[in-house]
């Protein structure tokens, strides 16, 4: 037997007149379990037409035996952001990527080529350098193709180290050398990996 919505909501009201009927309200049990509480006391009671008491004598059973549950609520667990807003897929891309760039397995020349082949990535990569320095940086530059020798900068093994070490060094590692805030040396190491960074671009080196 089914009841319409007016039925039920007055049957329920019914039901929590009493302190059991109060006690499923409190525990989420009474509306997610209305018909099968109905349908125990019908078979308990061996006809369609039960009344409150028999009802309550139903659920006190089924409650007792840890029959009567709340309807498990669906999860939303699509990504949030800090700020639990549903990220879009633009956002879980940034995301995974950010953690690919700052990994410490991650090797500049591995970032470099990706960049190189894949215009999102760049596009990506290029913000993220932006972050770092609070500056535009040049897209060509950061995304892996050197600047032609402007003649002006002499290839000196030093800039030649420098550029091997930079080519298999992580984004996260690089970053923190050119921070002052963050280089082992403060400014003073800061100032020189940049003016090396500097020069190894301009002589093609990186």
């Amino acid at each position: 037997m089914r009841y319409d919505t007016e039925q039920v909501t007055v049957y329920i009201d019914e039901v929590c007149d009493e302190p059991f009927g109060q006690l499923l309200l409190r525990e989420g049990l009474l509306t997610d379990n209305f018909y099968k509480i109905l349908e125990e006391a019908q078979t308990r009671a061996a006809r369609e037409d039960v009344d409150v008491d028999d009802f309550i004598a139903a659920g006190k059973s089924l409650y007792r035996r840890g029959m009567i549950r709340p309807t498990p609520k669906p999860v939303d667990d699509r990504p949030r952001d800090r700020n639990g807003r549903v990220m879009s897929g633009r956002a879980i891309q940034y995301r995974d990527w950010l953690a690919w760039v700052q990994d410490p397995k991650t090797s500049t020349a591995a970032v470099k080529a990706k960049a190189k082949t894949d215009p999102a990535f760049a596009e990506f990569y290029v913000k993220f350098v932006s972050g770092f320095s609070g500056v535009a940086q040049d897209g060509v530059q950061e995304t892996g193709t050197a600047r032609v020798d402007d003649g002006t900068v002499i290839d000196t093994p030093e800039l030649r180290e420098f550029a091997n070490t930079y080519r298999y060094a992580s984004v996260e590692q690089i970053n923190t050398m050119k921070r002052a805030a963050t280089n082992p040396s403060g400014a003073d190491g800061a100032a020189r990996f940049n003016y090396l960074w500097d020069h190894a671009i301009r002589a093609g080196l990186i």
